[in-house]
Parts: C-alpha cells; structure tokens; sequence
C-alpha cells in the first residue's frame, strides 16, 4: 500500500504535503498524530502539553511517520473541532446556545449546530440562489445573523464623490469582546442571485468596492461582504483557490470587499481573502480574533 493519509478507505499521495492549518492547528495535529506514535491516549490535556513543547519544523516530519501508521484526516479534524468549541469566548458560547435553538434551514443546509461526520466533505458551498427576490434573501439571512449581530438596515452614507448611497444592512457582533476589533461594523450588499450576466456580477463587485470607500453614517468606513457570493462555482473551503480565484480574492480582500457564504457543517460564514472565515455559524468569530479589518489606503 502506497504511503498517504488513509481517510475512509481512500489514499491520498502526500508527496509533498500541503498543510492550511494555521499554526496552532498544525501544532495540535502534530501533538495527536506524537500521541498516536507513542500509543498514548489522545486527551486534550495530552495534546496541549506535547502541542506547547513541539516546535513547527517538525510536525511535517511527524506527520509523514504517522502516514505509515494510518491516522485519518478525520481524527484530526474531530479534535481541531472539539478544541476549538472549548476555545470559544464565553460570551460567544451563549450566542452560540441560542443561534443553535433557533435555527431554520435556508437551503436545504443540514444544521451547522450538530457534529459533522464528515470533516472533509463537510466544507463545500451550498448554493443562496433559491430565493424569490432580493428582499426575500436578505430578510432570511439576516434573521439567521440576528442571534449574533445587531443589524442595522438601509444604512445611508456619502461616497467622497457627493453620491448618496445605502447598503443593504450594516452588522455589528454581539459578542465584540471576543474580536480584535470591538467596535467591528461589516457592511452587507445583497443580490437575489449569483447567476446573473458577466455585467451584472462586475457591476455589483464594483459597488462593493465603491462602498468599502463610503462614510457610512455612525460607522464611517468599513468592510463589505456581497451575499451570496458571486463565485460559488470555485469555491469550497477544502480546497485551495485556482490561481485566478486566488489573485481575484486576495484583490478584493485589499478593498475590504469579502463574501457571505453557506457552508455545509459551518453555516453561514463571512468569508475574505480566499477562505479565511473571519466568523462562522458554528466557530463564531475565527480570523476576527486576530484581524482588525480596518480599511487600509496608500501603501500596505
């Protein structure tokens, strides 16, 4: 049998690896793949202690011995996962406990709020283009973001230009001492469907971008996610972006302009840069505990 990750029966070449864990997540799998080495029980107290002690040059290593041993991608991402809940800012948890108790499927999605039991296969996109119109997607998706933001509609601002505007709602996290920014707004622009022509889909972009430069009254400046997202075809959080996908997003996270997404066993998700969920239904806030999101001008 050929050397690689054994997940569900099937052999991945792992020559040479790609790893997307951050490094606190490569430091955790590295600690459970030393424990399984070492026929240890992998508790949470184990791999936190191996996890502090083992420096990152080696878990690539590590991880190719335990490649002959066969521990799946799916053990990983189980202990990722629970880490992460025991992770989660207090008041975060209480948000979660009641988003979990009110929640309603908006696409057929199962609930983000129960165990996966397919870590791997649960992170693709699920389409938001079901909708009857703009007005319809918009009140179901920002019913579902009410557990965990205070939404403020039909926001006015003024473009540098003179020009009036409003975005569709301005979000600000309920739990904002669990990101690095507290006083974090995220403007959100919606369209009634992804599949309209190549203009329709550049001219909304565009707007996105002219927004992220607008004085939004009693929020000034601030970053703004296009729902649903306009690429759905190419994306799924498993898998890295195409060079083209990869520049496009990286563009737009340089205009503050990112996306709100629906993924299976993470929900809805805002999402920027590629797949960098700054905050999910089912993790909370993520990269919105290191980011400030602030909008950057001139040289970055």
């Amino acid at each position: 049998m050929p050397q690689g990750l054994c997940t569900g029966g099937l052999t991945h070449n792992t020559s040479p690896p790609r790893l997307t864990y951050s490094t606190a997540r490569r430091r955790r799998a590295g600690a459970t793949a030393q424990c399984f080495l070492l026929n240890r029980p992998s508790t949470p107290e184990s791999e936190r202690a191996l996890a502090i002690k083992m420096p990152c040059s080696s878990i690539i290593s590590l991880l190719h011995s335990v490649n002959s041993r066969c521990i799946t991608l799916a053990t990983i991402g189980r202990l990722d996962r629970q880490q992460s809940m025991k992770e989660m800012h207090p008041a975060t948890a209480a948000l979660h406990a009641e988003a979990a108790r009110l929640f309603r499927p908006l696409a057929g999605e199962p609930n983000p709020f129960t165990p996966v039991s397919d870590w791997r296969g649960g992170a693709d996109e699920i389409s938001l283009d079901g909708f009857e119109s703009e007005a319809d997607i918009s009140a179901k998706v920002l019913s579902r973001l009410d557990p965990w933001f205070e939404v403020s509609p039909q926001v006015h601002g003024r473009h540098y230009t003179g020009v009036d505007c409003y975005v569709d709602a301005v979000i600000r996290p309920r739990d904002p001492q669990a990101w690095h920014n507290p006083n974090i707004a995220m403007g959100i622009e919606f369209k009634r469907s992804a599949q309209g022509s190549r203009k329709d889909i550049t001219s909304w972009v565009a707007q996105s971008i002219d927004y992220a430069y607008i004085e939004w009254d009693g929020f000034g400046r601030i970053p703004v996610f296009m729902c649903p997202n306009p690429f759905p075809s190419r994306r799924s959080l498993k898998d890295p972006l195409d060079p083209l996908g990869f520049f496009v997003d990286g563009l737009l996270a340089q205009f503050s302009v990112g996306y709100v997404a629906l993924y299976r066993g993470y929900g809805l998700s805002l999402v920027l840069q590629g797949t960098h969920k700054i905050w999910s239904e089912r993790y909370g806030v993520r990269e919105g505990r290191n980011w400030s999101l602030h909008k950057r001008v001139g040289s970055r």
